[in-house]
Formats: structure tokens, sequence, C-alpha cells
């Protein structure tokens, strides 16, 4: 747990009531349907508590938390503290897919998927007495400490659920200190592209609003951030490759960045012709990173605008915890190699996450004899580090890592072709998207492909569809992906 100057232990609850008690009426969390001030993001706290433990939440229980509302993600965060609960940050199917277990569903919407007695649905209504005051100390903490429980796309390409102690995530918002690459935690008015019911942007909100700055959440409307950055003068952007592509795209995109200090871009490796591009439509400080949410942040770098951007270049080494190693296509240790198949290993005694559904790694990647494989290529130079190539048949659509071996399977199963094969294509800003190549009779409407690849896997965007009379065998019978790649037009 975090401690205070005297080295009493507290939780992410006191730390943001102490903030409340500092400035009440500030502005502490927008979104498209209302403006919060600290007071009122605890008040909405106070009633999820209040409306939800006189349904039947106690402490200490597992609960999925389905809403995109990031005032209910934040506020959730909070009970979840409060109440030592176990909390899974993500939507039921996929938990239940997963095989995870759970005692409650608490949802906006009412579920199919879950017997009416264990769900709870966040009635509108009950927020009608926001604001009228609660003169009640909150602070009080039940309970050892909470649990947070997120989804990851992992290293197969499957989702996987990550357990991390409050204790572990206390360290990520309050043990960096009070500055967030180069920007002052207490005066940034920071806006995130990616949901934040995802680690990285929920930890990064509650780490700006646990320090007294205000953020900008958004749902419905992420992949439309610029009216947002201008209206409510943004100095902190946290995005992914595609959606500054997005922007790129659009007339004018400058106008509405005036007030931008810093951009974070992660998710994915982001090329150099996009990363020029950005830099040429605002002046703010470029800073990319790199982590999973295994391990949290590994690597960060401010790119400077007149030095060269190379390839693949993901950042510095910022994290003394993780010892770096490098194997071969065996998966045997490289002993002082600074280039192959990655692996880390934290080097503290408890490191406080753990896959709660079992690990579905494979002989390269998960976790494999103390170190976690990512399933990434890399090359270090010094304290920088290069993503060079992967291990495994993945595509990565804004952090968003897909087996594209799923994604062939769920196309044979509703195409009608003899043969088919899904690859990983780049665009001209170095975007991953996905090309189609079959043999068949007849061809096959690209809308169609694209029909089934927004029911099952929303992010990823089609590139191409290609028939051919015959695809490329090699020696083991399989289809010769490389042959075939080498084929693309």
């Amino acid at each position: 747990m975090h401690r205070d100057r005297a080295g009493v232990e507290m939780r992410l609850i006191q730390l943001f009531c102490e903030t409340v008690v500092r400035s009440p009426e500030k502005t502490a969390l927008i979104t498209e349907k209302s403006q919060l001030s600290f007071a009122e993001v605890l008040g909405i706290a106070r009633i999820l508590e209040a409306r939800l433990m006189a349904r039947g939440l106690r402490q200490g229980m597992r609960v999925v938390l389905e809403t995109d509302r990031p005032e209910f993600l934040v506020a959730f965060a909070l009970v979840l503290s409060r109440r030592s609960l176990t909390v899974i940050f993500a939507p039921v199917a996929q938990a239940i897919e997963a095989g995870v277990a759970f005692d409650l569903l608490v949802c906006a919407v009412p579920s199919a998927l879950v017997a009416p007695e264990q769900q709870i649905v966040i009635d509108a209504d009950w927020f009608a007495e926001l604001g009228t005051g609660d003169a009640s100390d909150f602070s009080e903490a039940f309970g050892a400490g909470g649990h947070f429980v997120h989804s990851s796309s992992g290293t197969t390409g499957r989702p996987k659920f990550i357990i991390s102690d409050e204790a572990r995530q206390l360290r990520s918002i309050v043990g960096r200190g009070p500055v967030l690459d180069g920007e002052a935690l207490t005066s940034m008015r920071m806006l995130t592209s990616v949901s934040a019911r995802i680690s990285w942007a929920l930890l990064t909100i509650l780490r700006v609003l646990v320090a007294g700055g205000s953020a900008v959440a958004l749902a419905e409307h992420r992949n439309r951030p610029l009216q947002y950055i201008d209206l409510y003068r943004v100095t902190f952007f946290m995005t992914t490759p595609a959606v500054a592509r997005q922007m790129l795209e659009v007339a004018n995109a400058a106008q509405y960045l005036t007030s931008l200090r810093a951009v974070r871009i992660g998710g994915a490796a982001c090329s150099p012709e996009l990363l020029r591009q950005l830099m040429g439509l605002s002046a703010a400080r470029i800073v990319v990173g790199y982590g999973a949410a295994e391990f949290g942040e590994l690597c960060t770098a401010t790119l400077d605008p007149s030095g060269e951007i190379r390839e693949g270049y993901i950042g510095e080494i910022s994290r003394p915890d993780f010892e770096i190693a490098f194997f071969d296509e065996r998966m045997q240790p490289k002993p002082d190699a600074t280039e192959g198949i990655v692996g880390f290993r934290d080097t503290r005694p408890a490191a406080g996450r753990a896959y709660l559904n079992p690990d579905e790694g494979d002989s390269r990647t998960g976790y494999i004899g103390g170190y976690f494989f990512p399933g990434d290529i890399m090359r270090r130079e010094g304290q920088s580090l290069f993503l060079i190539g992967r291990v495994k048949n993945i595509i990565n659509v804004g952090g968003n890592k897909i087996s594209l071996d799923a994604v062939q399977t769920v196309l044979e199963d509703a195409l009608a072709v003899s043969a088919i094969a899904c690859l990983s294509v780049t665009d001209e800003l170095g975007l991953e998207k996905l090309a189609v190549v079959y043999a068949a009779a007849d061809d096959i409407a690209p809308e169609a492909v694209q029909a089934l690849l927004d029911a099952r896997f929303a992010p990823l965007q089609l590139d191409r569809v290609l028939r051919k009379s015959a695809l490329p065998i090699g020696p083991s019978g399989k289809i010769d992906v490389m042959a075939l790649r080498a084929e693309l037009p």
C-alpha cells in the first residue's frame, strides 16, 4: 500500500478523499454527458456503494463491471478500494468465454448471459440526488485491499485476465512522482482516446485525479477527439497510432491542437512516417513507449523533432526492476546477446500481478521459466529498445492483439472457400491491416468479409481481398504464408 509521511498505509479511496478536501469544486472528470467536480465524482461513488450494497453487493466480492462510461469506471475503482472488491473491468461475455468465475455482474444494460438474480443494473435514477451533499466520512476503508482485473489480448491473441492487487496499482498511480511525460499532474488537463476500462487508461486517469489534475474521458466519441481537445483546452493527450492516423485525415486538424503540450502514443509501435506527420501537425512533445498489461510500462522516450526517428524504436528502458534477456528460436538463452526473442523478468520478490484464468501461453509465449515472453523479437542498443518482429501469427490493431489463426477459422466457417489465408500487412503509415487471400470458384465481396470481421473482431480493418486459383503449399502440407506474402501486389 501507499504510505503517508508518517508511514501509515493508505488506500486509493483515502488518497482521493484527500484531493476532494483540497479542491472539492474543481473540475475533475469531463465526459460526453457531464462535467463533474471532485466532490461529484466522490458523490457518484457514494451512491453506487449504497445502492449496490442494498441490492446484495458485499465486501470482498468478485464483480464484473460492464460499462464503458468513464464516470462509473472511476467511481467503481473508489468503491473497489473502500470495500476490498475484486472488480473485472471487461464485458461479461469475455469473462465467461475465458472461464472467469464471479459473484455479481454490475451493468448499465441487462445481460441475457447472466441469471437476473446475479446481476445489478445501474439505474440513471440512482443519481437524481447527486450534489445534495452527504457529510459522512467516506474515506474509511474496509478489508485488506481490493484487486483490479483487466483483460489483455496477451501473447496468443486470445483474451486473458490479469489480477493486480491495490498496492501494486497504487505504485502506478502515486509512486511515479508528480510529473507525467514532462507535464505536472496538478495542472494537467488530460484526454485519452483509449477506453477507460483498459488498464493503461484507467490507471492514468486515476493518477491525474489523485494528484489534483483533471481528465477528459470519452466513450462513444473516443475516436473523434479533436473537438474535445480544442473545447476543453487539453494539455496532455493519450492515444494510439490508429487514432493518430485518423487525426491526420481531418482537414485543418492543427487548429484543434494548439493547447497540447504533450502527446503520448501507445498500444502499438508507431511508424516513423506517422510520427513525422504528427510532429508537423502539432508543436506538442511526442512521447512513445512500450508496455503490457502483464507488467506495466517498460520503456518510454520523448522524440526529438529535429532528430532521426528510427524504424521500430519504442523507447528507453525505464524499469530498473526488470531483467531483459534474449532467446533463440529454440527458446534457449543467448548470453550477452542484444537481439532475439525477448523475455522480461520482474526482479522484485512479489510482483503483485498474475493471470486470473489459466495461462494460455505456448512454447514461445507467456510465462516460461520465470520470464514473461510477449511474443516479440527485439533489439537492444544500450538503453534503447527496438521492435523488429513477432514470433506469433498475430495482428496488432490499436493495442488489440488478434490471432490471425482465429480470424482464419471464422472466415473458413462462414465462406465457401477451398483454402484461405489471413496475413497482416501495413499501409503507407505503418498501421496493420488484414489481407485475405482465398481459393474459390466465385468472387467474395470485401463488404461481406468486413461484416464478418465487424461481428467478431471489431477493431480489425480489411486492406484487401484476393482470389487465386490455388494457394501455395509448403513442405509441411500447410499454406506457405511466406510464399503467399511474396505474391501480394
